[in-house]
């Protein structure tokens, strides 16, 4: 069993509507929207419902800040898979309520948020995803070359416009890449468990 990241799940861990009512005004708007975007597929739904009725358990550890657009996007997911599948518990944490456990989760030395940490019923790690999905990354870049040698404000300007732009097709790959993770954790949760009996 992993003590720590159970502890902090416990003790520093909120319910999305704990969280949300953390949100800085400015921000939620964002939030609310996105969480009115949400929208899976049937089959999405029929995995879910099916995990509801296997039970299989999975913790879900987030941390995050509120005026991350990622974790805007990103955070309102979690909140629907739990109105099909409530045997998957979930907690937001604000990155800088355990900076030296979030520390452990660098990657490229930086500490990118959402950080999703999938867990087992022991809260041990079965898998993460981060940050945003592929496609997020790859406006990222589009950005950079269209703005090389520009000021960091222009740069921000254009990747804002491309997500703009994208939105849809982001929100999508962002339920995509959750859920693959998501399954991840259960086909691995669930061998462990039959691995046991």
């Amino acid at each position: 069993m992993n003590t720590t990241l159970r502890n902090t799940f416990e003790n520093l861990g909120m319910t999305y509507d704990q969280y949300f009512q953390t949100i800085g005004k400015k921000y939620l708007p964002y939030w609310e929207k996105n969480l009115a975007k949400i929208k899976f597929s049937d089959e999405q739904i029929n995995f879910l419902r099916q995990n509801e009725e296997n039970k299989i358990p999975i913790n879900i550890l987030v941390f995050a800040c509120d005026f991350c657009p990622d974790c805007q996007a990103a955070i309102p997911i979690f909140q629907r898979i739990t109105d099909f599948c409530t045997c998957i518990n979930w907690k937001i944490v604000d990155r800088d309520a355990d900076k030296e456990l979030f520390s452990h989760y660098k990657v490229n030395d930086k500490g990118l948020i959402p950080t999703v940490l999938f867990l087992n019923q022991e809260f041990d790690e079965v898998t993460r995803w981060i940050e945003r999905s592929v496609l997020g990354y790859e406006l990222v870049f589009e950005a950079r070359k269209k703005t090389q040698g520009r000021s960091n404000e222009e740069f921000k300007q254009v990747k804002q416009e491309l997500f703009k732009q994208n939105s849809k097709k982001l929100m999508e790959e962002n339920i995509e890449e959750i859920f693959y993770a998501l399954k991840r954790a259960i086909y691995m949760t669930s061998a462990s468990h039959l691995a046991l009996d």
